[in-house]
């Protein structure tokens, strides 16, 4: 039934294009870029779920259960929330009110799907991202303390990383760094 209601469609779709451009292969050529932006829209929809819970269950093993450790687990949720709402309508409101909520919700959409898009580019380009080992000073973020005095797996992956570099770039180039540690010593 749904399959023959999307062919249902996708004929009237493509038979509206060629009668907008008075031309079968002009129609055709748009037909196709929107088939692909829908089909790349419908992947993006999939890998924000699959990468959002999968986020939420590695920083789950990273740092434990907490609401910070959490939102990715939130966002995914939210994300198929949305999704119902815009594809299903379970709200019987005015139609200005309808739209209103379909626009909202398709940008909150669109704003999730161009963040995960931006991470998972960034975690491309940095596995290509070599540093020179000329550095004068390496610098750690700090990610807080748990209970004020323990190294958490965040903080200690990041202290361990600046570490390998700092001994990486004293064997190739004989030229030692200075480590800073930054945070914030009053924060708990």
């Amino acid at each position: 039934m749904a399959g023959k209601l999307i062919t249902d469609h996708t004929v009237d779709l493509l038979v509206q294009l060629i009668s907008i451009f008075n031309n079968v292969t002009l129609g055709i050529i748009v037909g196709i870029i929107i088939a692909v932006i829908g089909l790349l829209i419908f992947l993006g929809l999939t890998l924000s779920f699959i990468f959002l819970f999968a986020n939420a269950i590695i920083v789950w093993r990273r740092e434990g259960y907490s609401l910070s450790s959490s939102l990715t687990l939130i966002v995914g949720i939210g994300v198929i929330l949305v999704d119902i709402f815009v594809f299903f309508n379970p709200i019987h409101a005015p139609a200005p009110l309808q739209t209103f909520i379909s626009t909202f919700l398709t940008m909150i959409i669109f704003y999730i799907l161009l963040t995960v898009w931006n991470t998972i580019t960034s975690i491309i380009v940095y596995q290509w991202y070599f540093p020179k080992k000329d550095k004068d000073y390496i610098i750690v973020l700090g990610s807080g303390l748990i209970d004020g005095y323990k190294v958490g797996r965040l903080l200690g992956n990041r202290i361990n990383t600046a570490i390998d570099f700092y001994h990486q770039q004293l064997k190739s180039t004989h030229k030692r760094a200075k480590l800073l540690f930054l945070g914030w010593p009053g924060r708990r």
